[in-house]
């Protein structure tokens, strides 16, 4: 009787393998060839040598990519040749590492309470600390001395009223004295105030400035002129708010400027241009 025969006696009790049974078994297996054992127990059996199957085995195929890839994988030390270790303190790691080379870190940690730190080797500096692990946000790190973090209160303060004042010495009548004010690369005017009659002017540039220096009073500017604000000033009237405001920028904070002396006689003339800041 064949094991596939449907007549074959079946049990639901796993049978006692006696010694007779067991030799029985032995007898039906070794009549069987390989085909019909593997086929009786449902396994897939790969020829690896030429297989290129990925899934039931590995292929000579499969082998030689892996192994191909084992080769292109860095030595542990390569990768970890750059850790010089953790620290307690920072003179330790410069007694341990005299010397280091570029890519070279280090942790300093001095323990519960303390964050680690990261030290890196500089080539003119040696180790120099590169930052805290734990560092999240802005909110702990500390404000440098130049550029320092916006605040609404540094925010309000950019635009608060400011005097700019300027002045030329000892100036004979209706002579002008040219220089240039810091103010702001923009700005807006407010107020002005002058010591004594005169006429004062300000530019965007200082070519500009110097092509308008004789113009009479009264005449018009032309042309791509630069002129921003001119006001005259009379004994009775030596200072004004400005309405409408006067809007004025330049290519730097200085501000070209010119003043000629109307009163008569000479005069030191002292200016102040209340104004507020708008623009770097």
């Amino acid at each position: 009787m064949k094991l596939n025969d449907p007549n074959f006696p079946t049990s639901t009790i796993n049978p006692t393998l006696t010694d007779k049974a067991l030799g029985v078994i032995g007898g039906l297996v070794k009549l069987m060839t390989f085909q019909q054992i593997k086929n009786l127990i449902g396994i897939t059996v790969e020829n690896v040598l030429n297989s290129t199957n990925t899934v039931n085995a590995l292929s000579a195929a499969q082998g030689k990519m892996l192994n191909d890839a084992l080769a292109q994988k860095l030595d542990i030390s390569s990768y970890n040749e750059h850790y010089k270790g953790t620290f307690t303190n920072d003179a330790d790691l410069k007694t341990e590492h005299s010397t280091a080379n570029l890519g070279n870190f280090a942790l300093v940690d001095a323990g519960t309470g303390d964050n680690a730190h990261v030290y890196i080797w500089d080539a003119q500096e040696g180790w120099v600390q590169g930052g805290q692990t734990s560092l999240l946000n802005t909110d702990a790190l500390a404000e440098g001395g130049t550029n320092k973090y916006f605040t609404n209160a540094r925010v309000k303060s950019a635009f608060v009223r400011e005097d700019a004042t300027f002045a030329a010495t000892a100036l004979a009548s209706n002579a002008s004295s040219t220089n240039m004010v810091n103010i702001a690369a923009r700005y807006q005017l407010l107020h002005i105030t002058t010591s004594h009659p005169c006429r004062v002017r300000l530019y965007a540039s200082v070519a500009q400035r110097d092509a308008d220096l004789t113009r009479p009073i009264g005449t018009y500017p032309t042309g791509n002129h630069g002129l921003l604000f001119e006001f005259i000033s009379t004994s009775e009237l030596l200072s004004a708010d400005l309405s409408p405001l006067v809007d004025g920028f330049s290519n730097s904070v200085a501000i070209p400027y010119s003043v000629t002396n109307l009163s008569g006689v000479t005069q030191t003339i002292t200016v102040t241009l209340n104004h507020v800041k708008t623009g770097a």
